[in-house]
Protein backbone atom coordinates (compact mmCIF):
# COMPACT_ATOMS: atom_id res chain seq x y z
CA UNK A 1 0.00 0.00 0.00
CA UNK A 2 0.60 4.02 -0.88
CA UNK A 3 3.34 5.83 1.88
CA UNK A 4 1.42 8.88 3.26
CA UNK A 5 4.88 10.55 3.12
CA UNK A 6 5.67 9.88 -0.45
CA UNK A 7 8.56 7.81 0.80
CA UNK A 8 9.63 4.46 -1.36
CA UNK A 9 8.75 1.14 0.89
CA UNK A 10 10.64 -1.17 -1.27
CA UNK A 11 10.78 -5.20 -0.16
CA UNK A 12 13.00 -8.02 -1.47
CA UNK A 13 11.12 -9.66 -5.01
CA UNK A 14 10.90 -13.35 -3.43
CA UNK A 15 8.77 -12.34 -0.72
CA UNK A 16 5.90 -11.53 -3.45
CA UNK A 17 5.73 -14.11 -5.58
CA UNK A 18 2.93 -16.42 -4.23
CA UNK A 19 0.37 -15.83 -6.89
CA UNK A 20 -0.89 -19.32 -7.42
CA UNK A 21 -4.22 -19.79 -5.66
CA UNK A 22 -4.68 -23.44 -4.30
CA UNK A 23 -7.90 -24.82 -4.63
CA UNK A 24 -7.75 -27.78 -2.96
CA UNK A 25 -9.83 -30.72 -1.78
CA UNK A 26 -10.38 -30.96 1.93
CA UNK A 27 -9.32 -34.59 2.27
CA UNK A 28 -6.88 -34.18 4.85
CA UNK A 29 -4.54 -36.54 3.23
CA UNK A 30 -1.72 -34.17 2.18
CA UNK A 31 1.01 -33.34 4.98
CA UNK A 32 1.69 -29.87 6.16
CA UNK A 33 4.38 -27.46 4.19
CA UNK A 34 5.61 -25.09 6.64
CA UNK A 35 5.51 -21.57 5.64
CA UNK A 36 7.75 -18.71 7.10
CA UNK A 37 5.17 -16.55 8.02
CA UNK A 38 3.37 -15.00 11.21
CA UNK A 39 0.08 -13.03 11.83
CA UNK A 40 -0.89 -11.02 14.78
CA UNK A 41 -4.20 -9.69 14.92
CA UNK A 42 -3.74 -5.73 14.60
CA UNK A 43 -4.12 -4.32 17.83
CA UNK A 44 -6.69 -1.27 19.23
CA UNK A 45 -5.34 2.05 18.05
CA UNK A 46 -6.36 4.81 20.33
CA UNK A 47 -4.90 7.19 22.85
CA UNK A 48 -5.71 5.91 26.70
CA UNK A 49 -6.78 9.35 27.83
CA UNK A 50 -10.39 8.62 28.77
CA UNK A 51 -11.74 10.03 31.71
CA UNK A 52 -13.47 7.62 34.30
CA UNK A 53 -17.20 8.49 35.08
CA UNK A 54 -18.82 9.10 38.25
CA UNK A 55 -22.94 9.09 37.78
CA UNK A 56 -24.75 6.97 36.09
CA UNK A 57 -27.41 4.24 37.26
CA UNK A 58 -27.58 0.47 38.67
CA UNK A 59 -28.22 -2.09 36.53
CA UNK A 60 -30.52 -3.40 39.88
CA UNK A 61 -32.40 -0.33 39.57
CA UNK A 62 -33.64 -1.06 36.17
CA UNK A 63 -37.15 -3.71 35.82
CA UNK A 64 -38.45 -5.49 32.88
CA UNK A 65 -41.80 -5.49 34.18
CA UNK A 66 -41.72 -1.78 34.10
CA UNK A 67 -40.16 -1.31 30.31
CA UNK A 68 -42.73 0.13 28.46
CA UNK A 69 -43.34 -1.97 25.23
CA UNK A 70 -42.38 0.17 22.01
CA UNK A 71 -45.06 -0.41 19.63
CA UNK A 72 -42.97 1.83 16.73
CA UNK A 73 -38.81 2.08 15.68
CA UNK A 74 -37.56 4.91 15.36
CA UNK A 75 -35.53 5.62 12.56
CA UNK A 76 -34.38 8.97 13.32
CA UNK A 77 -31.20 7.78 14.96
CA UNK A 78 -32.26 9.65 18.20
CA UNK A 79 -30.29 8.77 22.02
CA UNK A 80 -32.61 8.43 25.03
CA UNK A 81 -30.97 9.78 28.11
CA UNK A 82 -31.19 8.14 32.17
CA UNK A 83 -31.53 10.74 34.16
CA UNK A 84 -27.92 10.47 36.08
CA UNK A 85 -25.62 11.11 33.20
CA UNK A 86 -21.48 10.20 32.40
CA UNK A 87 -19.77 11.97 30.62
CA UNK A 88 -18.85 9.92 27.57
CA UNK A 89 -21.08 10.24 25.25
CA UNK A 90 -20.85 9.90 21.23
CA UNK A 91 -23.50 11.20 18.28
CA UNK A 92 -23.86 10.21 14.80
CA UNK A 93 -21.77 12.07 12.00
CA UNK A 94 -22.72 10.73 9.03
CA UNK A 95 -22.56 7.96 6.67
CA UNK A 96 -18.51 6.77 6.03
CA UNK A 97 -19.10 5.34 2.59
CA UNK A 98 -22.40 4.91 0.37
CA UNK A 99 -21.95 1.13 -1.06
CA UNK A 100 -21.40 -0.64 1.95
CA UNK A 101 -23.86 -4.28 2.50
CA UNK A 102 -23.42 -6.45 5.35
CA UNK A 103 -25.50 -9.85 3.91
CA UNK A 104 -27.56 -11.31 6.85
CA UNK A 105 -27.04 -11.23 10.23
CA UNK A 106 -22.99 -11.97 11.00
CA UNK A 107 -20.13 -9.65 13.03
CA UNK A 108 -17.09 -8.62 11.51
CA UNK A 109 -18.65 -7.24 8.59
CA UNK A 110 -16.28 -4.94 8.21
CA UNK A 111 -12.50 -4.09 9.74
CA UNK A 112 -10.48 -1.42 10.40
CA UNK A 113 -6.30 -1.77 11.00
CA UNK A 114 -3.57 0.15 10.48
CA UNK A 115 -0.96 -0.82 7.62
CA UNK A 116 2.50 -1.70 7.78
CA UNK A 117 2.80 1.63 5.73
CA UNK A 118 1.02 3.28 8.91
CA UNK A 119 -2.27 3.96 7.35
CA UNK A 120 -5.49 3.66 8.50
CA UNK A 121 -7.83 1.24 6.17
CA UNK A 122 -11.24 0.37 6.14
CA UNK A 123 -12.26 -3.39 4.55
CA UNK A 124 -15.85 -3.83 3.57
CA UNK A 125 -18.18 -5.81 1.21
CA UNK A 126 -20.43 -4.58 -1.44
CA UNK A 127 -23.74 -5.56 -2.65
CA UNK A 128 -22.04 -6.21 -6.18
CA UNK A 129 -19.48 -8.78 -4.09
CA UNK A 130 -16.72 -6.50 -4.42
CA UNK A 131 -14.00 -5.47 -1.76
CA UNK A 132 -13.19 -1.91 -1.01
CA UNK A 133 -10.38 -0.92 0.70
CA UNK A 134 -11.14 2.67 2.16
CA UNK A 135 -8.48 5.51 3.32
CA UNK A 136 -10.34 6.61 6.83
CA UNK A 137 -7.90 9.33 7.44
CA UNK A 138 -8.03 10.63 3.76
CA UNK A 139 -11.53 9.96 3.45
CA UNK A 140 -11.39 8.30 0.16
CA UNK A 141 -11.58 4.82 -2.04
CA UNK A 142 -8.24 3.24 -1.97
CA UNK A 143 -9.07 0.32 -3.91
CA UNK A 144 -11.06 -2.17 -5.01
CA UNK A 145 -11.56 -6.17 -5.83
CA UNK A 146 -14.49 -6.42 -8.28
CA UNK A 147 -16.30 -9.66 -8.29
CA UNK A 148 -14.19 -10.43 -4.97
CA UNK A 149 -16.31 -13.87 -4.23
CA UNK A 150 -18.79 -15.64 -5.68
CA UNK A 151 -21.67 -15.06 -3.01
CA UNK A 152 -21.76 -12.56 -0.64
CA UNK A 153 -19.25 -11.53 1.70
CA UNK A 154 -19.90 -12.97 5.24
CA UNK A 155 -17.23 -11.88 7.45
CA UNK A 156 -13.61 -9.53 6.92
CA UNK A 157 -10.81 -9.98 9.73
CA UNK A 158 -6.95 -8.80 8.88
CA UNK A 159 -3.96 -10.12 10.17
CA UNK A 160 -0.35 -8.59 10.29
CA UNK A 161 1.87 -10.73 8.59
CA UNK A 162 5.25 -9.52 10.64
CA UNK A 163 8.16 -11.63 8.77
CA UNK A 164 6.93 -10.92 5.08
CA UNK A 165 5.65 -7.36 6.46
CA UNK A 166 2.24 -6.88 4.76
CA UNK A 167 -1.30 -6.95 5.61
CA UNK A 168 -3.61 -10.10 4.78
CA UNK A 169 -7.37 -10.16 4.42
CA UNK A 170 -9.19 -13.13 5.19
CA UNK A 171 -13.01 -13.42 3.55
CA UNK A 172 -15.42 -15.68 3.66
CA UNK A 173 -18.28 -15.96 1.84
CA UNK A 174 -20.88 -18.38 0.24
CA UNK A 175 -21.71 -20.02 3.48
CA UNK A 176 -18.65 -22.30 3.19
CA UNK A 177 -15.67 -20.44 0.93
CA UNK A 178 -12.58 -18.64 2.26
CA UNK A 179 -9.67 -16.57 1.04
CA UNK A 180 -7.01 -14.56 2.19
CA UNK A 181 -5.84 -11.49 0.08
CA UNK A 182 -2.56 -9.77 0.39
CA UNK A 183 -3.63 -6.30 0.76
CA UNK A 184 -0.21 -4.72 -0.66
CA UNK A 185 -2.06 -5.69 -4.32
CA UNK A 186 -5.07 -7.47 -3.08
CA UNK A 187 -3.93 -10.41 -5.27
CA UNK A 188 -5.72 -13.62 -3.58
CA UNK A 189 -3.13 -15.52 -1.63
CA UNK A 190 -5.69 -19.08 -0.60
CA UNK A 191 -8.90 -20.34 -1.83
CA UNK A 192 -10.09 -22.87 0.31
CA UNK A 193 -13.91 -24.05 -0.99
CA UNK A 194 -16.65 -26.35 0.87
CA UNK A 195 -15.00 -26.15 4.17
CA UNK A 196 -18.03 -28.27 5.97
CA UNK A 197 -20.12 -30.78 4.28
CA UNK A 198 -23.13 -30.35 7.04
CA UNK A 199 -23.34 -27.45 8.03
CA UNK A 200 -21.89 -23.15 7.44
CA UNK A 201 -18.53 -21.32 7.93
CA UNK A 202 -19.65 -18.18 9.75
CA UNK A 203 -16.25 -17.60 11.39
CA UNK A 204 -12.42 -18.04 10.72
CA UNK A 205 -9.09 -17.09 12.29
CA UNK A 206 -5.42 -16.76 11.53
CA UNK A 207 -3.20 -18.92 14.37
CA UNK A 208 0.21 -18.79 14.26
CA UNK A 209 2.12 -22.32 16.95
CA UNK A 210 5.30 -22.72 16.79
CA UNK A 211 6.09 -20.00 14.00
CA UNK A 212 3.51 -21.94 11.46
CA UNK A 213 0.66 -20.14 10.43
CA UNK A 214 -2.72 -22.27 10.23
CA UNK A 215 -6.42 -21.31 9.58
CA UNK A 216 -9.15 -21.97 12.15
CA UNK A 217 -12.59 -22.67 11.01
CA UNK A 218 -15.99 -22.89 12.94
CA UNK A 219 -19.00 -25.26 11.75
CA UNK A 220 -23.17 -23.71 12.50
CA UNK A 221 -25.13 -26.53 11.80
CA UNK A 222 -29.34 -26.37 11.19
CA UNK A 223 -32.08 -29.16 10.77
CA UNK A 224 -30.93 -32.49 11.12
CA UNK A 225 -27.48 -32.10 9.62
CA UNK A 226 -24.83 -33.90 11.85
CA UNK A 227 -22.34 -31.20 13.25
CA UNK A 228 -18.38 -31.19 12.30
CA UNK A 229 -15.74 -29.84 14.91
CA UNK A 230 -13.64 -26.63 14.70
CA UNK A 231 -10.71 -27.32 11.77
CA UNK A 232 -7.00 -26.10 11.73
CA UNK A 233 -5.70 -25.92 8.24
CA UNK A 234 -2.57 -25.08 6.80
CA UNK A 235 -1.92 -22.33 4.38
CA UNK A 236 -1.54 -24.89 1.85
CA UNK A 237 -4.77 -25.34 2.25
CA UNK A 238 -4.56 -29.61 3.49
CA UNK A 239 -6.11 -30.45 6.53
CA UNK A 240 -3.98 -30.61 9.72
CA UNK A 241 -6.27 -31.71 12.39
CA UNK A 242 -9.06 -31.43 13.98
CA UNK A 243 -10.27 -29.79 17.26
CA UNK A 244 -11.60 -32.52 19.92
CA UNK A 245 -15.30 -32.77 21.19
CA UNK A 246 -15.70 -29.28 19.56
CA UNK A 247 -18.50 -30.97 16.84
CA UNK A 248 -21.11 -28.78 17.90
CA UNK A 249 -22.86 -25.65 16.32
CA UNK A 250 -20.65 -22.36 16.70
CA UNK A 251 -21.22 -19.19 15.46
CA UNK A 252 -18.12 -17.26 16.56
CA UNK A 253 -14.37 -18.49 17.49
CA UNK A 254 -11.51 -16.19 18.32
CA UNK A 255 -8.28 -17.27 20.45
CA UNK A 256 -5.55 -16.25 22.21
CA UNK A 257 -1.67 -16.39 23.33
CA UNK A 258 -0.60 -16.70 26.48
CA UNK A 259 2.89 -15.33 26.26
CA UNK A 260 3.70 -16.52 30.38
CA UNK A 261 2.32 -20.34 29.24
CA UNK A 262 3.91 -20.22 25.82
CA UNK A 263 -0.07 -21.31 24.67
CA UNK A 264 -2.27 -21.22 22.47
CA UNK A 265 -6.46 -21.13 23.40
CA UNK A 266 -9.56 -21.31 21.09
CA UNK A 267 -12.42 -19.71 22.01
CA UNK A 268 -15.64 -20.83 20.74
CA UNK A 269 -18.71 -18.98 21.11
CA UNK A 270 -21.30 -22.41 20.51
CA UNK A 271 -25.24 -22.70 20.71
CA UNK A 272 -25.85 -22.77 24.41
CA UNK A 273 -22.10 -21.79 26.33
CA UNK A 274 -18.80 -21.15 25.58
CA UNK A 275 -15.85 -23.23 25.75
CA UNK A 276 -11.92 -22.68 25.45
CA UNK A 277 -9.59 -25.94 23.85
CA UNK A 278 -5.59 -26.15 24.30
CA UNK A 279 -4.17 -25.87 21.05
CA UNK A 280 -1.52 -27.95 21.75
CA UNK A 281 -2.88 -31.32 23.59
CA UNK A 282 -6.04 -30.60 21.74
CA UNK A 283 -8.23 -30.64 24.77
CA UNK A 284 -11.52 -29.00 26.31
CA UNK A 285 -9.82 -26.14 29.08
CA UNK A 286 -12.83 -24.48 30.18
CA UNK A 287 -16.61 -24.53 29.72
CA UNK A 288 -18.25 -21.51 30.31
CA UNK A 289 -21.98 -22.25 31.17
CA UNK A 290 -24.11 -19.97 33.16
CA UNK A 291 -27.46 -21.44 33.02
CA UNK A 292 -29.81 -23.21 30.35
CA UNK A 293 -31.47 -19.98 29.47
CA UNK A 294 -28.59 -19.21 27.51
CA UNK A 295 -28.83 -19.24 23.54
CA UNK A 296 -26.44 -18.08 20.66
CA UNK A 297 -23.51 -16.33 21.09
CA UNK A 298 -22.51 -13.85 18.89
CA UNK A 299 -19.43 -12.11 19.67
CA UNK A 300 -16.27 -12.51 22.12
CA UNK A 301 -13.54 -9.91 22.77
CA UNK A 302 -10.43 -11.38 24.65
CA UNK A 303 -8.78 -9.37 26.94
CA UNK A 304 -5.32 -9.17 29.00
CA UNK A 305 -5.93 -7.16 32.16
CA UNK A 306 -2.90 -7.56 34.21
CA UNK A 307 -2.72 -11.50 35.37
CA UNK A 308 -6.41 -11.87 33.98
CA UNK A 309 -7.45 -13.04 30.43
CA UNK A 310 -11.05 -11.89 30.42
CA UNK A 311 -13.31 -13.23 27.47
CA UNK A 312 -15.95 -10.97 27.21
CA UNK A 313 -18.91 -12.43 25.12
CA UNK A 314 -22.57 -11.17 24.43
CA UNK A 315 -25.54 -13.54 24.11
CA UNK A 316 -29.05 -13.66 23.03
CA UNK A 317 -30.52 -14.48 26.07
CA UNK A 318 -30.16 -10.85 27.11
CA UNK A 319 -26.65 -10.72 28.96
CA UNK A 320 -23.47 -10.20 28.45
CA UNK A 321 -20.51 -12.10 30.63
CA UNK A 322 -17.23 -11.85 31.32
CA UNK A 323 -14.97 -14.84 32.16
CA UNK A 324 -11.57 -15.43 33.42
CA UNK A 325 -10.36 -17.93 31.19
CA UNK A 326 -8.11 -19.54 33.37
CA UNK A 327 -10.08 -20.07 36.38
CA UNK A 328 -13.53 -20.76 34.01
CA UNK A 329 -15.24 -18.33 36.32
CA UNK A 330 -18.10 -16.17 35.53
CA UNK A 331 -16.34 -11.99 36.82
CA UNK A 332 -19.41 -10.05 35.60
CA UNK A 333 -22.85 -10.48 34.42
CA UNK A 334 -24.97 -7.84 32.32
CA UNK A 335 -28.45 -7.64 32.42
CA UNK A 336 -29.38 -6.25 29.03
CA UNK A 337 -32.70 -8.37 29.01
CA UNK A 338 -35.06 -5.10 28.12
CA UNK A 339 -32.89 -4.30 24.78
CA UNK A 340 -33.44 -8.05 23.65
CA UNK A 341 -31.02 -9.97 21.06
CA UNK A 342 -26.87 -8.84 21.62
CA UNK A 343 -24.99 -9.01 18.36
CA UNK A 344 -21.61 -6.86 18.09
CA UNK A 345 -19.30 -5.69 21.13
CA UNK A 346 -16.54 -2.90 21.28
CA UNK A 347 -14.57 -2.21 24.01
CA UNK A 348 -13.92 1.12 25.03
CA UNK A 349 -10.68 2.23 27.30
CA UNK A 350 -11.07 -0.88 29.78
CA UNK A 351 -14.27 0.72 31.39
CA UNK A 352 -16.82 0.83 29.25
CA UNK A 353 -18.83 -1.28 26.38
CA UNK A 354 -20.66 -0.84 22.87
CA UNK A 355 -23.17 -3.23 22.98
CA UNK A 356 -25.06 -3.62 19.87
CA UNK A 357 -28.92 -4.79 20.36
CA UNK A 358 -32.12 -4.83 18.70
CA UNK A 359 -32.11 -1.72 16.80
CA UNK A 360 -29.80 -0.21 19.43
CA UNK A 361 -26.57 0.86 21.05
CA UNK A 362 -26.61 0.25 24.57
CA UNK A 363 -23.61 1.78 26.31
CA UNK A 364 -22.28 0.12 29.84
CA UNK A 365 -20.14 0.92 32.31
CA UNK A 366 -18.99 -3.23 32.56
CA UNK A 367 -16.93 -2.37 35.71
CA UNK A 368 -19.82 -1.03 37.45
CA UNK A 369 -22.49 -2.49 35.85
CA UNK A 370 -24.55 0.54 34.71
CA UNK A 371 -26.12 1.42 31.56
CA UNK A 372 -24.85 4.59 30.34
CA UNK A 373 -26.84 5.86 27.56
CA UNK A 374 -28.95 3.92 24.51
CA UNK A 375 -28.89 5.23 21.03
CA UNK A 376 -31.66 4.51 18.84
CA UNK A 377 -30.88 2.46 15.32
CA UNK A 378 -32.52 1.73 11.90
CA UNK A 379 -30.97 -1.71 11.69
CA UNK A 380 -29.50 -3.56 13.91
CA UNK A 381 -25.69 -2.99 14.73
CA UNK A 382 -24.08 -5.89 13.48
CA UNK A 383 -20.53 -4.92 13.77
CA UNK A 384 -18.95 -1.88 15.95
CA UNK A 385 -15.05 -1.00 15.97
CA UNK A 386 -13.12 1.88 17.61
CA UNK A 387 -10.83 3.78 16.04
CA UNK A 388 -8.23 6.95 16.03
CA UNK A 389 -8.74 9.36 13.15
CA UNK A 390 -6.44 12.58 12.81
CA UNK A 391 -9.49 14.75 11.64
CA UNK A 392 -11.96 13.52 14.34
CA UNK A 393 -10.11 11.76 17.29
CA UNK A 394 -11.23 8.78 18.79
CA UNK A 395 -14.37 7.18 16.98
CA UNK A 396 -17.17 4.61 16.58
CA UNK A 397 -17.52 2.83 13.49
CA UNK A 398 -20.76 0.96 13.36
CA UNK A 399 -23.13 -1.38 10.40
CA UNK A 400 -26.55 -2.22 10.39
CA UNK A 401 -27.62 -5.28 8.35
CA UNK A 402 -28.10 -5.24 4.39
CA UNK A 403 -27.82 -1.89 2.95
CA UNK A 404 -27.57 0.43 6.52
CA UNK A 405 -24.43 1.90 5.53
CA UNK A 406 -21.34 2.04 7.51
CA UNK A 407 -21.46 4.83 10.01
CA UNK A 408 -19.02 7.10 11.88
CA UNK A 409 -19.89 8.37 15.95
CA UNK A 410 -18.20 10.75 17.17
CA UNK A 411 -17.38 11.96 21.22
CA UNK A 412 -20.00 14.83 22.12
CA UNK A 413 -17.27 17.23 23.70
CA UNK A 414 -19.57 19.37 26.75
Amino acid sequence: MGNSNNKKTTFKKDKYKEKKIYKLKNDGKNKEKKENTTYNKYSEISPKNEKKENTTYNLSEISPKNEKKENTINYNYTKTTPKNNNNLDIYLKSDLVNDSYAWRQFTNTFTTFKSINNLLFLIYSTETKSIICYDLNREKKYTEIKNAHSNHCINLRHYLDTINKRDIIMSLFDYNDLKLWDAKNFECIIYLPNINKNGYVFSAYLLRDNNINYIITSNYISGQNLAEPVKIFGLNGDLIKTIKNSDETTLILDNYFDKNLSKNYIITGNYNHVKSYDYTSNTIYHKYFDSKNEKIHSDIIIKSDESIIKIIESCNDGYVRIWDLHSGLMLNKINLEIYSNQYSLCLWDNQYLFVGCLYKIVLVDFQENKIIRVYNQKDNPLTMEKVYLSKYGECLISQGMGKDQIKIWLINKK
